[in-house]
């Protein structure tokens, strides 16, 4: 069986329905946790050896790569992805992943003029990453040189490859089950701040159950074929 490292931020974040895609395919997922406690700076600084494992999946995070108070842990955290890009263990970096992904491949991050929030289309023309997404976050990146863009919308930049990774903006591991967890953290509340209705944003994400595994499906498996070539 192959072996799929989760790096997790905080215990908030779960692989969820990428998991489940990850293991239908035959991946072992071992979670790794950055942070005990979200709403603290600190975190773990020395990592897991990425040459270890056969996939390496980074997940969403509250903090902002670019934010001072994390350098101690976010420093090890893109040269970790750095040195799985470089010796070709693939990535899949969803939202904080992605942009730290991007950053440790020579991209940037900054905070976009308006938060994207739920449901929101993605252009591509690769048909997996062409779908609506769930999104929820306030910055973006652009990739670095070596990197390929493979989907944007207007909000920004939103999917690209390096080597043998991908870059997600987006969401592609929420279900209204994980959703509800996030809300009833205190995303509600944040939700509300930026002005987005979360039981609004609930009620979408129910609508979209039925078919959402299998599109969260397609990605991974495109993701796995055409770009880690598993």
């Amino acid at each position: 069986m192959m072996r799929a490292l989760v790096i997790q931020p905080d215990p908030t974040e779960k692989a969820a329905l990428v998991g489940e895609a990850l293991r239908e395919r035959g991946f072992d997922l071992e979670p790794w946790t950055i942070q005990d406690d979200p709403y603290t700076a600190d975190g773990r600084t020395t990592f897991p050896d990425a040459g270890s494992y056969d996939l390496i999946v980074a997940t969403g995070s509250l903090w902002s790569v670019y934010d001072d108070r994390i350098t101690s842990w976010m420093g090890p955290f893109a040269a970790l992805l750095r040195e799985a890009v470089t010796d070709g263990v693939p990535v899949l970096g969803i939202c904080f992943g992605a942009q730290a992904l991007a950053v440790a491949t020579g991209g940037e991050v900054r905070r976009n003029p308006h938060p994207e929030i739920g449901w929101h289309r993605v252009d591509s023309e690769v048909d997996a990453v062409a779908r609506e997404w769930f999104q929820w976050h306030k910055d973006g990146f652009t990739v670095g040189p070596e990197a390929s863009l493979v989907g944007k919308n207007d909000v920004g930049q939103q999917t690209f490859t390096v080597g043998r990774s991908l870059g997600v903006q987006f969401h592609p591991e929420i279900d209204s089950t994980h959703l509800e967890y996030w809300l009833a953290g205190g995303g509600a509340t944040d939700m509300e701040s930026d002005g987005v209705d979360p039981e609004a944003v609930l009620a979408d994400t129910r609508s979209r159950e039925v078919g959402l595994y299998r599109q969260v499906s397609d990605l991974v498996h495109w993701f796995l074929e055409d770009v880690a070539g598993h």
